[in-house]
């Protein structure tokens, strides 16, 4: 192609100089053969020209197609992942569902073989256990007076560990990992601004109306300080007494409202037993029962906000 290019470019040169030699020598206007050698000449250099003007656009189109390609491949493997995620989490809220009822039953015996009542698990039978410990809807532990100088009050419950949360898709263990926090799951009422205006259950936000339905703002990727107390649904015990020492939570996945009544759909709802509040934790301390948890949200520390990151970006991008 050069070459080719180099020898039209020297053959249009000598033309046209042996035409302006012809015109200075005699002086005489350009004849109909100088002009028909012009006009070949300006024909083949067009000519000459046109398959490289045609290689650029060829070029061009073949980037721009390759670049397309990329983005709808980038997309695909980006739709793929969520709805991978999103199914990992669907067959996890069925297995915590699973888990919540089963400890539902295990309090329910336990308090019936201790006199609190007796009867099927039924609403009925819910209640009567729940008067018999004194934890009815009115009781003063699911008011401010009973925090014991923490902000809220929360019902527990235990579920495990999980690779991708909802969270942005965190390994929960990995995350508190050689650190003093304790990885929980915050209901759905207390992170139910999900993303893309989802109903549940993926990288939640607390809801700006959350406090004032009395629901701690606990969404994704944020912490608090609290301690469990003594009671336990269902269970009487020491309503001042504590079961551990203050700790320290962090929220990585979330409790989807759910049929057994431990977790809040919506801002403001009541669960089974009362209270606005719920976590789930992967791994409580040891003694601890489906106890109830007083709290106040704090900041994260340094180390957990790093170790957070990645999946924040995911989240809030």
């Amino acid at each position: 192609m050069v070459k080719m290019m180099l020898a039209v470019s020297l053959v249009v040169f000598l033309a046209q100089l042996l035409v302006a030699q012809s015109r200075l020598g005699g002086g005489t206007p350009p004849t109909p053969a100088d002009e028909l050698v012009e006009s070949s000449v300006d024909a083949a250099t067009v000519e000459a020209e046109q398959p490289i003007l045609t290689t650029h656009v060829v070029s061009l189109d073949l980037t721009e197609t390759h670049d397309r390609s990329l983005e709808e491949s980038s997309a695909t493997e980006e739709t793929v992942k969520t709805e991978e995620l999103q199914q990992q989490q669907q067959q996890q809220q069925t297995r915590r569902a699973e888990s919540h009822q089963q400890q539902l039953n295990d309090l329910r015996r336990e308090a019936a073989a201790a006199g609190g009542a007796g009867g099927a698990g039924t609403e009925d039978f819910d209640l009567e256990l729940l008067r018999a410990a004194n934890l009815t809807e009115g009781l003063s532990l699911a008011s401010s007076e009973a925090t014991f100088g923490y902000g809220w009050i929360a019902t527990t419950t235990r579920y495990g560990d999980a690779d991708q949360s909802s969270c942005g898709g965190m390994n929960t263990a990995a995350l508190v990992a050689g650190t003093d926090y304790y990885s929980v799951a915050s209901s759905q009422a207390m992170q139910s601004d999900f993303l893309w205006g989802a109903s549940c259950c993926y990288c939640g936000k607390s809801a700006s109306n959350c406090e004032s339905n009395g629901v701690a703002p606990m969404g994704c990727f944020s912490c608090a300080k609290g301690r469990f107390l003594q009671r336990r649904p269902y269970v009487g015990g020491d309503l001042g007494g504590f079961a551990s020492t203050e700790i320290r939570i962090v929220v990585s996945d979330v409790c989807p409202g759910d049929s057994t009544g431990w977790c809040q759909g919506q801002p403001g709802d009541l669960n089974r037993f009362g209270v606005r509040n719920h976590f789930d934790f992967s791994v409580p301390p040891p003694g601890v029962n489906n106890n109830f948890f007083v709290f106040t949200p704090e900041a994260c520390s340094p180390e957990l906000v790093q170790r957070m990151s990645g999946s924040e970006r995911k989240c809030f991008r």
